[in-house]
């Protein structure tokens, strides 16, 4: 998949994620999403590098982060399906 592909994706995976993070800060957000860099994009799943320890951390621990993250990659990879 080309690189124009994956950042295009990337973009709409943010903007679902940001809808789906509402209930959290709009800082706790940014911290999140301005960590991560996305690697690579197949049929089945994306792969996301984190640039900080604690991003990643917080992500693994608080479930209310890695289920909005989750739910937008799963609603915008299916689409583009």
């Amino acid at each position: 998949m080309q690189s124009f592909d994956l950042n295009n994706i990337w973009e709409h995976i943010l903007q679902e994620a940001k809808k789906n993070m509402q209930h959290l800060p709009d800082a706790l957000y940014l911290r999140v999403t301005s960590s991560l860099i996305p690697m690579s994009l197949d049929s089945h799943s994306i792969h996301i590098g984190v640039m900080q320890t604690f991003v990643k951390n917080l992500i693994d621990q608080q479930p209310q982060i890695s289920k909005a993250l989750q739910d937008a990659i799963t609603t915008v990879i299916g689409s583009h399906r």
